[in-house]
C-alpha cells in the first residue's frame, strides 16, 4: 500500500528551508524515519532516503528495530528538523492528515522578548463567550495533540518560562540550544541516529556539513481542528546567529526566508537611544538594566550591550529589506508581522505625563500612523479590490476617504495626518493604551474637524477583542484588517517611526507584495524590575504576579490571528 505523505504540500522545510520529502539533491539529504518502540523506553528507529516517487529506498536502522512495531512516521529535512508525517498503529492511524498548512518564523534581536512572545502568543485561547458568538460566528481553532517529539519544544519553552515565573530569572539561551536538531535527535532518538546521519552525509557528500543541525532551533509546530479541517503551523524561532554570513550565504538565507508563510520580527525598543529619552529620566535606567535580559555580564556594560543589539537590530532590519527571494515579487503574499515588544514600559511613560508625540523626531510618530493608513488605502485601490483586504467596517470608517483623490496625494495626506494626530493623541491617555494593549475592552476614538474641509468629524468605534475575535472566525474572512487590527496596527507603525526606523518601513511598503502588520506586545503584563540586591534576577514592579502562559492578552490574540491567518481559517 502507498504510504501517506501527509507534509506532502510543503515543498521545503518549514523551519529553515533545506530539502524535505525528496530525492537526494546536492545538499544534505532529507531522510524518512520510522519509529518503534524499544526495550528500557528507548525508541528504535529506520532512516530511508526518499526515492524518486516520494517513498522510503535506501535504508539504516538501529540493531533492534522491528518493522513490524513501528508506529510512527517523520520526515526529516535536510538539516534535521523532525515533522510527524503519519501513524503506522493504533486508533489515531488517520489523524495525522493536513487539509491546511502554514508556516512562519520570528526574528529578532538577542533578548527581544522573542521567545517569551512566541510561548504567550501561541498559548491565548481563542474562544468565546455564548453571548460573544452569532449566526455568521465560525467555530474557534481546537488545538489538538501531537507525538511526544512534535510537542517538546513548546514543552521546554514553558519549562524556562517556568522558572521565570517561579525563580525570577529570565530564559536561559544555552538551555534552548538542546532544541537545535543535532541536540533533539540526540536526546529523543540516541547518539547512534545522529551518528548514522552524519555517515549518510559522508556517504553521499563527501563529508557532514559543519554547522548541520547547529542553528535553526526545532520548531514550534501547532495543529489544530478547524470546522473539520485539520490544519498544522510552524513556527521557528530563528536566531540572531542565521543572518550571520559566516554561518548561511546570502543567497540561501533569502530563498529560505522566502518559503515563510508569515515573518514574525520582534523590534526592541530598549535598545534604542530615542526610547531611553523618551522614559521618565529618574526611571530610565532603572527600567532598561531590568528589561535588557539582566545577567552579570549585560549589566557590567549596559551601554556596549544595548550598541550591539542596536546594531543587530538594524542588521536584521536591513537584511529584511534587501533584494532577494524575500524581497522580490513571486506573485505570493508575504506576511510581515512586525511586533514592537516590551509595550508595558511605553505605557509605563505615558502614565508618568509623557506623550506618545514625544518619542523621536518631531512629528516622527504622526508620520508613521499616517504612513500606514495610506498603505493600507493603497492596497485597497489595488488589482484585488478593498474586499480582500479591509473589513466592510473598517473601509467605511476610514479607509474609503483615503482612496477618494489618488491623484492628488495632498489631500489624502491631509486626510491622513489629521485622523493620526488625533490617534495618537487618544492613546497618549494611559488606561486607553493599556485597554489597546492588554485588556482589550471596547473603546472610541473620537477625530474633531479640522480648519481644512477635508479634515472631517469622524468617530472611530473599536471593538473588543472578544468582538473582535469573533468577527476574525467568520469563514473565509480570516485574513481581512479589521477595525482594531487598523488601530493597533497604524499607532505601532508611528511608535516605530518614532525609534527611528521609519525609512525601512517606507522601504517594506514599497514592496507591494507584502503586507505589513504592527502590534503592540507586552508578553509580561507589567513593568519588570531587578529585584532587591541581585543583578540576574527580576520580578515585575509593585509585587504583580508574572502571567501564566495562557492569560489573556488583546494584542498577543490579535497576533496569534494574524499567524494562523496563513493557514486560512
Amino acid at each position: 500500500m502507498t504510504e501517506p505523505r501527509n507534509l506532502a504540500p510543503f515543498d521545503a522545510c518549514p523551519a529553515c528551508g533545506h530539502d524535505f520529502g525528496v530525492a537526494p539533491t546536492q545538499g544534505p539529504p532529507s531522510l524518512h524515519l520510522a519509529v518503534a518502540p524499544g526495550p528500557g523506553g528507548r525508541p528504535q528507529w529506520r532512516l530511508s532516503l526518499f526515492d524518486d516517487h516520494g517513498g522510503p529506498g535506501k535504508h539504516w536502522q538501529s540493531p533492534g528495530y522491528d518493522p513490524t512495531q513501528a508506529q510512527d512516521v517523520y520526515w526529516l529535512c535536510g538539516d534535521g528538523h523532525l515533522f510527524f508525517d503519519h501513524h503506522l498503529q493504533g486508533v489515531r492511524r488517520t489523524t495525522a492528515r493536513i487539509d491546511r498548512f502554514g508556516s512562519a518564523a520570528a526574528v529578532g534581536a538577542v533578548a527581544a522578548g522573542k521567545s517569551y512572545l512566541l510561548l504567550r502568543t501561541l498559548n491565548q485561547d481563542l474562544s468565546l463567550p455564548p453571548a460573544g458568538r452569532d449566526s455568521r460566528t465560525g467555530a474557534p481553532p481546537v488545538k489538538m495533540s501531537g507525538t511526544a517529539f512534535e510537542e517538546r519544544p513548546m514543552k521546554a519553552l514553558r519549562r524556562e518560562y517556568d522558572s521565570t515565573v517561579y525563580d525570577n530569572v529570565p530564559l536561559d539561551p544555552t538551555s534552548l540550544q538542546e532544541m537545535v536538531p543535532a541536540q533533539f535527535l540526540w536526546d529523543v532518538l540516541g547518539e547512534d541516529l545522529v551518528s548514522q546521519i552524519r555517515q549518510i552525509h559522508t556517504e553521499l557528500l563527501g563529508a557532514s556539513p559543519d554547522r548541520w543541525g547547529a542553528v535553526v532551533r526545532q520548531p514550534i509546530v501547532q495543529r489544530y481542528s478547524v470546522r473539520g479541517r485539520v490544519v498544522i503551523t510552524s513556527v521557528a524561532d530563528l536566531p540572531g546567529e542565521f543572518f550571520k554570513a559566516e554561518t548561511y550565504d546570502q543567497e540561501y538565507r533569502q530563498r529560505a526566508l522566502a518559503k515563510y508563510d508569515s515573518l514574525l520580527w520582534t523590534i526592541d525598543p530598549v535598545v534604542e537611544g530615542s526610547f531611553t529619552r523618551f522614559l521618565p529620566p529618574g526611571d530610565a535606567d532603572r527600567l532598561t538594566r531590568s528589561s535588557i535580559r539582566p545577567d552579570h555580564e549585560t549589566l557590567g556594560d549596559v551601554a556596549r550591550a544595548r550598541s550591539r543589539r542596536r546594531v543587530q537590530q538594524r542588521d536584521i532590519a536591513d537584511r529584511l529589506t534587501a533584494q532577494g527571494d524575500f524581497g522580490k515579487d513571486d506573485g505570493a503574499t508575504r506576511k510581515l508581522l512586525v511586533c514592537l515588544t516590551k509595550a508595558d514600559l511605553i505605557t509605563h511613560a505615558v502614565r508618568q505625563g509623557r506623550r506618545l508625540t514625544e518619542l523621536g523626531r518631531t512629528d516622527a510618530v504622526v508620520t508613521g500612523v499616517a504612513d500606514y493608513l495610506v498603505d493600507v488605502s493603497n492596497r485597497c485601490a489595488g488589482p484585488i479590490g478593498h474586499e480582500a483586504v479591509v473589513e466592510q467596517a473598517a473601509w467605511t470608517a476610514l479607509v474609503r476617504d483615503l482612496t477618494q483623490d489618488l491623484d492628488v496625494p495632498e489631500i489624502r495626506e491631509e486626510i491622513a495626518r489629521h485622523v493620526a494626530r488625533e490617534l495618537v493623541a487618544h492613546y497618549s491617555d494611559g488606561e486607553r493604551l493599556w485597554n489597546l494593549i492588554h485588556d482589550g475592552g471596547q473603546d472610541r476614538i473620537t477625530v474633531d474637524a479640522g480648519g481644512s474641509e477635508t479634515e472631517l468629524t469622524r468617530r472611530i468605534p473599536v471593538p473588543s477583542i472578544d468582538q473582535h475575535v469573533a468577527a476574525s472566525l467568520t469563514p473565509g474572512e480570516g485574513g481581512l484588517l479589521r477595525r482594531r487590527d487598523l488601530v493597533m496596527s497604524a499607532l505601532t507603525c508611528g511608535l516605530v517611526y518614532g525609534l527611528g526606523m521609519g525609512q525601512t518601513v517606507r522601504q517594506l511598503f514599497e514592496q507591494r507584495w507584502r503586507e505589513v502588520r504592527f502590534y503592540l506586545c507586552s508578553p509580561f503584563g507589567d513593568v519588570p524590575v531587578l529585584s532587591p540586591g541581585t543583578l540576574d534576577r527580576f520580578e515585575l514592579d509593585g509585587g504583580h504576579e508574572f502571567p501564566a502562559a495562557g492569560d489573556p492578552s488583546a494584542a498577543l490574540t490579535q497576533l496569534k490571528l494574524g499567524l494562523l491567518a496563513g493557514v486560512q481559517l
